[in-house]
């Protein structure tokens, strides 16, 4: 990793980015102050069950937490695994309850009525992150033609001399990063002509 995962109090912060991450709701100090309240509820007074995917997503977070650069969707599979049964879990008490008090087809519709809700939440927000996503990459894209454009092949002395215009395209913490990705990562320097 680089020297990029230490233990440190940054890993409660990634926890909780992680957490919003997976409901795909807003990174802020009220989301992370209700992450903590649900996540105590939940553990306390939620059935064996519940308990059990709750520490699912926490355990399998645990171990990416400790990076100390932004969190990475790669990195939530087991916890989405997780956090999936919680809302099955969810549904399933919803359903159980509304049948004790509203009975059978009442019972069916909201549960269904949720499933689907939840559905076109993750939908929208999956489209939407798609589109944004590509269009965040275009400068990256740019860039990595740009390098493959100046220089077919790795430069003997390891220096890749760019236009300002070019090596602007991306943030300066990954210039090298992406020119050694266009060099199948091949050892690389870029400085500004």
């Amino acid at each position: 990793a680089e020297g990029h995962y230490r233990v440190g109090w940054h890993a409660l912060a990634s926890i909780m980015q992680y957490v919003v991450s997976l409901y795909v709701g807003i990174r802020n100090v009220p989301s992370y102050a209700a992450i903590v309240v649900v996540l105590i509820v939940l553990l306390v007074r939620g059935t064996p069950r519940v308990r059990l995917f709750v520490l699912w997503i926490l355990i399998t977070l645990l171990p990416v937490s400790f990076f100390a650069w932004g969190n990475a969707g790669r990195y939530l599979y087991l916890p989405a695994a997780g956090f999936a049964l919680l809302l099955a879990e969810g549904v399933r008490a919803l359903h159980g309850w509304c049948v004790r008090f509203l009975g059978s087809r009442v019972a069916v519709g909201l549960a269904a009525g949720l499933v689907a809700a939840l559905a076109a939440r993750f939908i929208v927000f999956a489209e939407k992150e798609s589109r944004t996503f590509q269009a965040r990459t275009v400068p990256s894209e740019r860039y990595v033609s740009a390098v493959r454009k100046a220089s077919p092949v790795p430069p003997v002395d390891h220096i890749l001399v760019l236009d300002r215009e070019t090596i602007r395209l991306v943030p300066e913490r990954v210039r090298d990063l992406a020119a050694r990705v266009a060099y199948c990562m091949a050892p690389v320097h870029v400085v500004e002509r």
